[in-house]
């Protein structure tokens, strides 16, 4: 015998409503930074990360404000 199905699924339900989009949002900007982070593993340079910031601002600007987001829904 399952248990009540609204208790069975409150808690995965719960976990993708509150971390869903902020984890999605980092995952797409590491999908749009990954040329860029491969240079700069490969090879460091200041202007290399500065084309990257220059390049892709919204995903700089992205992983940087997620752990506002994460914090507050703690």
């Amino acid at each position: 015998m399952l248990p009540e199905k609204s208790l069975f699924w409150s808690k995965p339900r719960q976990f993708i409503r509150s971390f869903g989009v902020p984890i999605g949002l980092v995952l797409l900007s590491l999908w749009d930074l990954r040329v860029d982070l491969r240079l700069l593993f490969e090879n460091f340079t200041f202007i290399a990360l500065a084309f990257a910031v220059y390049k892709h601002p919204l995903a700089i600007f992205t992983l940087l404000i997620v752990p506002r987001f994460l914090s507050r829904r703690i």
